[in-house]
């Protein structure tokens, strides 16, 4: 056991003190430190009409939490402050207007109006249920990159409403600021 500590001893002794490991400036692209970035926002307040074959930026008005002040809630963006690998996930629930036809949803985030990350998913007529469709992806993401999320349908509906289903959220992963 003598000599674990005495490997732990070491390591330590070569360590920064950990106060000063805290009270890293984090917007220092070369520091160690990782800045903290996470982000939940949800719909449970604004019914959204989607038309048929239209693509539409879904909105996501109420913050749940957001570590950083990185996702503006009036226009439905995620900006990073730190260039780095974000996991990312939005979901809406879609209802048709006319559950009578079989219909395709397509879900995708955007980073500077480029995809990079999509799900298309096909619901067949005669289904009396709301569908949830959800796009996950890991990306890397650079310094006030812009992140939004579309969705189109071939048909037209609503996004509906219903606890936090309608939502987008992200963390940064521990990672250097490549």
């Amino acid at each position: 056991m003598n000599s674990y500590f005495n490997k732990i001893d070491k390591l330590n002794a070569t360590r920064d003190p950990l106060p000063s490991r805290r009270n890293r400036d984090p917007r220092e692209e070369t520091s160690e430190f990782t800045r903290l970035s996470a982000f939940r926002a949800i719909n449970m307040s604004t019914l959204q009409q989607i038309p048929a074959n239209t693509t539409a930026k879904v909105l996501y008005p109420h913050i749940e939490f957001d570590l950083a002040n990185e996702f503006n809630s009036a226009a439905s963006t995620f900006i990073p402050e730190t260039r780095g690998v974000y996991s990312l996930t939005a979901s809406i629930l879609f209802s048709p207007n006319n559950f009578n036809e079989g219909y395709r949803g397509r879900i995708s985030i955007q980073a500077n109006g480029h995809e990079v990350a999509a799900n298309n998913d096909f619901f067949g007529a005669n289904i009396k249920i709301k569908n949830i469709i959800t796009v996950s992806t890991i990306t890397q993401l650079q310094r006030e990159d812009i992140v939004e999320v579309f969705f189109i349908s071939s048909v037209a509906g609503t996004i509906n409403l219903l606890d936090s289903i309608t939502r987008f959220e992200g963390a940064r992963f521990p990672s250097p600021s490549i």
